[in-house]
């Protein structure tokens, strides 16, 4: 018994040319552009990559450390992140709809002031209120 194949276009998104710098872009549009099954298998990992999200400070109290972390839904990450912590959690400013690998590249560049997991010291505040505008 003989099947003939469809062959189906996917139509392939635009993806800004602003984001090129970064080696994770490129190696999405390469699978793009080049198809088959390791693309399909790959594809999810970048896609999450690429995918909106916000980016938020919270620090603990006034002068406290500071959280660099992201979520679509800011203001329920706070709560969430309030609840285990006796201390007053402040939003001190974020960055919208951008792509999840952009949080990996801010931490990064506060390498040197990292405590522990998504926590910074205080010393960075200053920048992050350049970062947003805040």
């Amino acid at each position: 018994m003989k099947t003939d194949l469809v062959k189906h276009e996917i139509e392939i998104p635009e993806i800004p040319k602003l984001w090129d710098y970064d080696s994770s872009v490129k190696k999405v549009k390469e699978l793009l552009a080049n198809g088959g099954r390791e693309a399909f298998r790959k594809l999810t990992h970048y896609e999450k990559l690429l995918k909106g999200t916000n980016i938020y400070f919270i620090q603990e109290g006034k002068t406290g450390s500071i959280k660099i972390g992201e979520s679509t839904k800011v203001e329920n990450r706070l709560k969430q992140l309030q609840i285990g912590n006796p201390n007053t959690l402040y939003l001190i400013g974020t960055i919208k709809n951008v792509p999840l690998l952009i949080e990996k590249k801010i931490q990064n560049k506060f390498k040197k002031y990292h405590l522990r997991y998504e926590w910074y010291k205080s010393e960075i505040k200053d920048e992050i209120e350049r970062m947003t505008g805040e």
